[in-house]
């Protein structure tokens, strides 16, 4: 028979390994050009307050 000790880290191990403790995390894809380009223009137009001007 096994010991309570290892019994007890074979349960810990495949707990974390099954919630995914032990995956690195992906790194995102670098942004493509247009979607660099649509973030800015979004941030730019949104900075122009520009229903406080038309009043």
């Amino acid at each position: 028979m096994l010991s309570t000790f290892l019994m007890m880290f074979l349960y810990g191990f495949l707990w974390t390994w099954f919630f995914g403790g032990f995956v690195s995390k992906k790194q995102d894809k670098p942004k493509t050009v247009e979607e660099q380009l649509g973030e800015s223009l979004t941030k730019y137009l949104s900075s122009l307050d520009i229903a406080k001007k038309s009043k």
